[in-house]
């Protein structure tokens, strides 16, 4: 019977090994249905699934134009995809995998916490203890994500905003960004798009 690994590539391969340490179950190339940037209908097949977390990853062996359309229509089809540069985050894909795994707990978290607090109609009035338990959480969720993302919370500078420009445009991935700017994907990639470094 055939592996499943004899149809990875060398990247791949790496990146299954580090999911089985993490103690991940992963589904090779489940199959994703996706509206294409013309609005067609298709069937994509990103590289993992995670059924644990339903999360996808995807490996990118190299440096290819069709990697940034790739993550920009998985990214419009609403799916919870990582994608992993292994060819140039030698050093660094494992920690940036781990983060992005936190980042989408941690925001999937919040909007379960948004929907708790939603009042109910046949519900009585939110008391005050009720909202200094939500003042409270609030709280403690900025503390968790400061843990990761020191920054997270802080205005952007002119002289940051240089660095994050020249950094970009050198070739870092939205990943290597956050680590030197200690500041989530998503707070870079709202960033970048502000200073129309990439489109909306």
């Amino acid at each position: 019977m055939a592996s499943v690994y004899e149809n990875m590539t060398h990247v791949q391969k790496k990146a299954a090994k580090y999911l089985k340490e993490l103690n991940l179950l992963w589904i090779h190339e489940f199959p994703v249905f996706v509206y294409d940037d013309k609005k067609r209908p298709r069937l994509w097949a990103p590289d993992f699934y995670i059924p644990r977390l339903g999360i996808y990853i995807e490996v990118f062996e190299n440096e290819q134009p069709e990697n940034d359309f790739k993550e920009k229509i998985l990214e419009e089809n609403g799916y919870h995809i990582i994608f992993l540069h292994i060819y140039k985050e030698q050093y660094l894909w494992k920690k940036n995998l781990v983060r992005n795994l936190i980042e989408i707990e941690n925001n999937r978290h919040f909007e379960i916490k948004k929907i708790e607090r939603q009042p109910i109609k046949e519900s009585k009035p939110i008391n005050n203890e009720k909202n200094l338990q939500i003042e409270k959480d609030k709280s403690i969720f900025k503390d968790e994500i400061m843990k990761i993302y020191p920054r997270a919370y802080e205005p952007w500078t002119s002289k940051e905003d240089q660095q994050l420009i020249s950094e970009y445009k050198h070739g870092k991935s939205i990943p290597q960004l956050g680590i030197t700017h200690q500041r989530k994907s998503g707070a870079i990639r709202i960033r970048l798009k502000k200073l129309r470094l990439i489109s909306e």
